[in-house]
């Protein structure tokens, strides 16, 4: 009866021994992976993602991470690799420009060190190719010119580039033209496609202008030969021929539809030899006269002999003298 007795009381110091022994051995630490989202990446760039390795508890140890999944061209540090828990970390992922595109599931795993306990947290990474670039096209010179009227015009030039396919100046198409002989605003559109179908476009506006332009305007005539009274006088620039501008005639006023040419430098006017109709008679006219210039304000002195047949048939011959004022 002694000796059944001490042989349960061994067994039961062996069963809890055993007991005790497991506890320890499954004592070992929990822990768990969190962050780590979903995420894209252009070829050649990089992005760096936040985790953190929390203690859920057991003995603690370090744990060390790694990383399965990634395609060709792509590479996963972690900063640091180890550590023990809590404690977080840097992932930076590296796409090489030459990395394969799409979308890929990665695996990060975090292995206890001793008891080789392991946690892995998943997402998905897209490499994405690298955005077509726009391309572009820089006028050279200004965008809006003046050129004189009768002087031909020479488009200062232009530069298309596209990052992938280079210079494409030469792909260049050009829409419009400019009239050197005809004043006025023209638009040059310049328009240029990369290989992705993609376009930009810039606009150059030239203007051709007759240098006499500031003589445009209405004056007021005072005739000094014959004195006659004041009246307004219309003066309008040529829009054909540069430095040639026209007076025309206005209601009760002599003043004659002429044609002059302007010498600037010298701020001459002459008159070549014309005829015009006036009140239904034919006149011929032939002088010269000067300008000068103050402000906004111009004079014109016009001296000139106006030569026509009466209703009688008699030849007349009229020196006049006049004065305008704007």
């Amino acid at each position: 009866m002694k000796i059944f007795n001490l042989s349960v009381f061994l067994l039961g110091i062996m069963l809890f021994y055993n007991s005790c022994k497991t506890e320890e051995e499954d004592n070992s630490m929990d822990f768990k992976i969190t962050g780590v989202n979903n995420t894209g990446i252009i070829r050649s760039q990089s992005a760096a993602i936040e985790l953190k390795v929390f203690f859920l508890g057991g003995n603690k140890e370090e744990v060390k991470l790694t990383a399965a999944g990634m395609p060709t061209g792509v590479n996963i540090q972690f900063t640091p690799e180890t550590g023990e828990p809590d404690f977080s970390l840097t992932e930076t992922i590296k796409v090489d420009a030459s990395a394969d595109t799409g979308t890929y599931l990665i695996t990060i795993t975090g292995i206890s060190v001793e008891s080789n306990k392991t946690f892995s947290k998943t997402f998905y990474l897209t490499v994405l190719p690298v955005p077509n670039s726009l391309p572009g096209i820089t006028l050279i010179g200004s965008s809006n010119s003046t050129s004189i009227l009768n002087v031909a015009y020479v488009d200062s030039g232009y530069i298309a580039y596209d990052n992938e396919d280079g210079d494409l100046t030469s792909n260049v198409i050009v829409y419009g033209a400019v009239n050197k002989d005809s004043a006025g605003t023209y638009r040059i559109s310049y328009v240029v496609y990369d290989s992705f179908g993609d376009k930009d476009s810039v606009v150059r506006t030239v203007r051709i202008k007759n240098t006499a332009e500031f003589m445009n305007g209405f004056y007021t005539c005072t005739p000094l030969v014959p004195n006659n009274p004041q009246c307004l006088t219309n003066f309008k620039i040529s829009n054909s021929i540069n430095d040639h501008i026209f007076s025309l005639s206005s209601v009760n006023c002599y003043t004659a539809d002429l044609e002059l040419v302007v010498d600037q430098p010298a701020k001459k006017l002459y008159m070549n030899t014309q005829s015009g109709i006036f009140q239904g008679v034919t006149h011929t006219y032939s002088g010269q006269g000067t300008y000068s210039v103050t402000g906004n304000s111009v004079l014109i002195s016009l001296s000139y002999t106006d030569n026509f047949i009466d209703t009688l048939g008699n030849n007349v011959t009229i020196n006049r003298s006049e004065s305008y004022l704007k």
